[in-house]
C-alpha cells in the first residue's frame, strides 16, 4: 500500500480567528501615562463571564506621542514595540488573552480601542518624528511632476489646530486628489469641515455645505481644487489632516 506525501510549502496560514458570540464589539480605554509609566488592563472577569470571547485586535494612537510603547499580552513573553509618532492596528496571536500591559515614558493620555473581532494589520507614521533625508547629485526629470503630497502625508502640519474658536483654518490646500480630516477621539466637541465655504460651528450651516464630526470620527473628501476648512467652537482644537 502506498500513500502520496504532499510537497513541503514554504509558508502555511494559520486561520485562529473566531466570530464572537456576542456579536462585534469595540471596547475603547484612554490610558494615562502622565503620572505613571506603565498601565495593565484586564479583561479576566468579563471573560470569565462569557460576556467577552476574545480581544482579536488592538488599535494604539501613539500618533502624537514621540516614545515608543511597549504592549506586553499575558502568555507572550516578547513585547510588541510601537513606535513613536505611529498609529497601529496590530492583531493578537491568540483569543484567549486577557491581560496587557503597556509601558511608556510619554507623559500623556494614550486613546486605546480593544477590538473582539480579527482586524487587518496596519500602521501610519507620523513624519513630525521620522529622520531628515539628505540626498545630494543630480536626477534628470522629463515629462509633468505630481507635487501634490505623498500619500500618508499630513498636507498642512502647521494648521493641525483651531487657531481661534469660532473662525476657520484651512485644513487642505487646493488642489487635492482626496483628503481624510479626523477628529481625534479624545476631542470633548464636534469639528466642522467645509470644502465649499468657510466653515462655521453649525451642521449644514447656511450654505448646507458643512459637516460636523464627533469624537473620533472622519470624513473621507474627493479630488478637488478647493480649499478644505476645518472649524471648532474651542480655540487649540486639534484635528489630523492627510492629502494624497
Amino acid at each position: 500500500m502506498s500513500a502520496t506525501v504532499p510537497a513541503p510549502v514554504d509558508q502555511i496560514t494559520v486561520y485562529n480567528s473566531i466570530m464572537p458570540k456576542e456579536g462585534p464589539k469595540a471596547i475603547p480605554v484612554m490610558l494615562d501615562f502622565s503620572t505613571v509609566g506603565t498601565l495593565l488592563v484586564d479583561f479576566t472577569l468579563p471573560m470569565n463571564q462569557k460576556r467577552l470571547s476574545a480581544i482579536q485586535t488592538l488599535s494604539v494612537r501613539n500618533w502624537l506621542n514621540a516614545q515608543s510603547i511597549s504592549v506586553v499580552a499575558q502568555g507572550f513573553p516578547e513585547p510588541f514595540d510601537i513606535a513613536p509618532g505611529c498609529d497601529v492596528f496590530m492583531p493578537i496571536p491568540a483569543q484567549n488573552l486577557a491581560k496587557f500591559l503597556f509601558t511608556t515614558t510619554g507623559n500623556l493620555i494614550i486613546p486605546v480601542t480593544f477590538w473582539n473581532i480579527p482586524l487587518p494589520a496596519f500602521q501610519m507614521f507620523n513624519p513630525t518624528f521620522g529622520q531628515p533625508v539628505s540626498i545630494s547629485g543630480t536626477i534628470a526629470v522629463t515629462g509633468t511632476v505630481d507635487t501634490l503630497s505623498a500619500p500618508g502625508v499630513p498636507a498642512n502640519p502647521a494648521a493641525f489646530a483651531i487657531v481661534t474658536g469660532g473662525t476657520a483654518v484651512a485644513a487642505i490646500a487646493s488642489p487635492t486628489k482626496g483628503a481624510k480630516i479626523i477628529n481625534p477621539p479624545e476631542a470633548v466637541e464636534p469639528l466642522f469641515v467645509d470644502w465649499v465655504h468657510n466653515a462655521g460651528t453649525i451642521a449644514p450651516g447656511a450654505n448646507g455645505t458643512t459637516v460636523e464630526l464627533g469624537p473620533g470620527q472622519s470624513i473621507d473628501i474627493p479630488s478637488l481644487t478647493g480649499t478644505i476648512t476645518a472649524n471648532a467652537a474651542t480655540s487649540g482644537h486639534p484635528f489630523t489632516a492627510f492629502q494624497w
